[in-house]
């Protein structure tokens, strides 16, 4: 099967993948078969595998922010599950089938091009890409891009160049890097770059920033840097093989453009290059092995909350990275799907989607801090007794977001909200002392102490009753005499 060249050889991450899967060759792949807050990363949904939901060996996702929705490659099927990103986020609202004029054979890769509303989906049986209208049901397919002779062959990932109105394909076979204008049909093959394009591209991601875009290549265990601007076919730089820099069978790399990164997965080595897309943009800075699984093979980086996803396909797994500093802490995994293969991040509802290729489903991962309440602790504002409190609201980060409770002694006739808000009208004056938790159900809970004063009623002395004891008597009117 010539579309899975790069998985039948005999690297370190075939021979790895085949004995955890008890299989004699990587060709059946894809083949019918307080003060801190503490990170809990979990998978909170799965959407299972059906006619109308997730087809055969999911390979990639790719989130379109503008109309809610999720991407799902279905290579076995050369379908693509649409899934409604809203709400839960679990509900496959489309599925588009496999057929002439539609989705491909082999779907592997896509990529949501946002600034003209198509999603790029690769074919790599068919040679050809498949370009989605993303507008209404997001579901139709306009275009398919075939591959003419000497364009390119067995498509596997596409990424979007949004400044330049580009699609960059890696085409696996033939060790080239297909480039389409995005703009006005958005379906025309501009040029094909194969100088200094390593043996089995795998993957390719746009920085944006810098006017760059990373290939990685697979068997060499290199990465190929092309200059995005002009024509932007120019490879202006390859990054090496080697222990301190790209190891062992890259299989996908994510820009991180908040932090001037770019993260690859050395699926082979069980690692993560990170690489300094500043100055030259080819440093190595560090190489990431604590807490990576086993055959890691997606990445996806959330630039808004400071994270990147790795999803590892032997091991079943998602690591997360802590992106700030170093960009090279994992703080947390969680177990999905076997053969965790794309991932993508849906910055919208602080979540992720991951492609389980051998159980055809999807798993939607969420990482979730425990709370820390930020009100200071100490007097809160006070009260009069029989004079309606003025509220004060008690803040706490976390995610979810949290809920409070109350223990100790609230004065009398107030009471917390489980949105944290302090209310109602006090009945007793004193001071009062009392402890705020807030919880969301990721260990540990956040505590804080407080007090309230609450002051007597202000006494207003009643009026004089006429004719009462010490009370001033009207004065006398005596009648006038004249004359």
């Amino acid at each position: 099967m010539s579309y899975s060249r790069n998985m039948t050889q005999t690297h370190t991450f075939a021979g790895k993948i085949a004995a955890a899967l008890g299989i004699a060759s990587l060709a059946v792949l894809g083949v019918a078969g307080s003060a801190q807050a503490a990170t809990a990363f979990s998978e909170v949904a799965v959407i299972p595998s059906g006619a109308d939901s997730i087809g055969q060996n999911p390979t990639d996702v790719a989130v379109d922010s503008v109309h809610h929705r999720a991407y799902v490659t279905n290579f076995v099927d050369g379908s693509v599950s649409v899934v409604d990103t809203s709400g839960a986020g679990a509900e496959v609202v489309q599925v588009i089938p496999n057929g002439a004029g539609s989705i491909g054979k082999g779907a592997w890769g896509v990529a949501v091009d946002t600034a003209h509303n198509r999603a790029y989906v690769t074919n790599a049986v068919d040679n050809s890409v498949s370009v989605i209208d993303t507008t209404g049901t997001g579901a139709h397919v306009v275009a398919v891009i075939s591959y003419a002779a000497g364009n390119g062959h067995s498509p596997r990932s596409v990424a979007i160049d949004a400044t330049h109105n580009r699609a960059y394909v890696v085409n696996t076979d033939d060790d080239t890097v297909s480039v389409i204008n995005t703009g006005g049909t958005g379906i025309t093959v501009d040029s094909v770059i194969s100088i200094d394009i390593g043996s089995a591209p795998s993957d390719v991601a746009v920085d944006q920033v810098h006017s760059r875009a990373y290939v990685t290549n697979d068997n060499d265990g290199t990465v190929s840097v092309i200059d995005t601007t002009g024509a932007g076919t120019n490879v202006i730089a390859v990054i090496p093989h080697g222990a301190t820099s790209i190891q062992n069978s890259p299989q996908s790399v994510e820009v991180d453009g908040a932090h001037n990164r770019a993260y690859v997965a050395n699926a082979g080595s069980d690692s993560i290059s990170v690489i300094d897309t500043t100055g030259t943009g080819t440093a190595v800075t560090e190489v990431i092995t604590a807490g990576i699984g086993e055959g890691p093979l997606g990445i996806a980086v959330d630039t808004t909350r400071n994270r990147a996803y790795v999803a590892n396909f032997i091991s079943g797994t998602v690591s997360l990275i802590d992106t700030t500093g170093a960009g090279n802490t994992v703080i947390a995994s969680t177990s999905v799907g076997r053969g965790a293969w794309g991932v993508a991040v849906d910055i919208e509802h602080d979540r992720a989607y991951v492609a389980n290729n051998l159980v055809s489903t999807v798993s939607v991962v969420a990482a979730q801090t425990s709370p820390v309440i930020t009100t200071p602790a100490g007097a809160l504002t006070g009260g009069t007794v029989s004079a309606a409190y003025s509220p004060v609201t008690i803040e706490a980060t976390g995610t979810p977001a949290p809920t409070f409770t109350a223990t100790g002694a609230l004065p009398p006739g107030l009471t917390l909200s489980a949105a944290g808000v302090i209310s109602g009208t006090p009945t007793t004056a004193g001071t009062y002392t009392f402890t705020v938790v807030a919880s969301n159900g990721v260990d540990p809970d956040a505590s804080q102490t407080f007090s309230i004063a609450i002051s007597a009623a202000a006494v207003v002395p009643a009026p004089a009753t006429p004719g009462a004891a010490g009370a001033a008597k009207p004065a006398a009117h005596l009648p006038v005499v004249s004359g």
